[in-house]
């Protein structure tokens, strides 16, 4: 089965539970129907038998394949679960994002693309950025990609601190931007960590197998 980590360097739009990523709280009801679309999508790519690699999906070509259909069914039905959160909860920029989310889950980087859009509208963060560019990478335009590295790198030199999740998305994004060597220098510098700074360290040298290994 494929690692399905999608984005685990990115908070916001990590596959998971809304509780602690936002700000403002969310109506119950919003929490309740995410919930239920993050169960249904981990049930689903946890069963080894009929989770295709991405190189699978972009060969299916036609609505009859077998695979395709059960992804993109299951897909609509996360869908419809994110657009009940959102309608009691409209003005909330992780719902946005969650669409996003799920429709990188069964290689809609289009429709991905977007609904991270539609999040950055609502909450120009970082992160969010960087999530937009990778999906942009996946459909082949790397040069508008670099764009938005370049801008969500420019939002994290903002930051008073960087926590380490942002450390993470920070010298990925220097590195999917062309900026290796700054990117490890901004590691040696900053990271005290022996363990992190190896592991931001590897993440430099082939940032596309990042991508490759967390969105589908």
């Amino acid at each position: 089965m494929k690692n399905l980590i999608f984005l685990a360097f990115i908070g916001p739009l990590f596959l998971t539970g809304c509780k602690g990523k936002m700000e403002n709280s969310p109506d119950p009801r919003s929490i309740a129907y995410n919930d239920r679309a993050v169960t249904m999508m981990r049930n689903y790519v946890d069963r080894d038998d009929i989770w295709p690699d991405s190189a699978a999906l972009a060969q299916c070509h036609t609505r009859t394949d077998t695979v395709r259909m059960m992804m993109k069914n299951i897909v609509d039905s996360c869908q419809i679960l994110i657009d009940s959160a959102l309608l009691y909860s409209p003005d909330q920029y992780f719902y946005y994002a969650q669409k996003a989310t799920f429709y990188a889950c069964g290689a809609y980087y289009e429709e991905a693309f977007q609904w991270i859009n539609k999040a950055i509208e609502i909450k120009d963060i970082p992160e969010l950025r960087l999530g937009a560019g990778m999906f942009l990478q996946k459909m082949g335009k790397e040069k508008k990609a670099g764009v938005y590295y370049k801008q969500a790198i420019s939002n994290y030199k903002t930051f008073d601190t960087l926590s380490r999740a942002d450390m993470m998305n920070y010298t990925l994004a220097l590195s999917l931007s062309g900026e290796k060597e700054k990117a490890r220098r901004t590691i040696d510098s900053l990271v005290k960590d022996t363990l992190l700074k190896r592991h931001l360290l590897l993440l430099t040298e082939n940032p596309q197998e990042v991508i490759d290994a967390t969105i589908p």
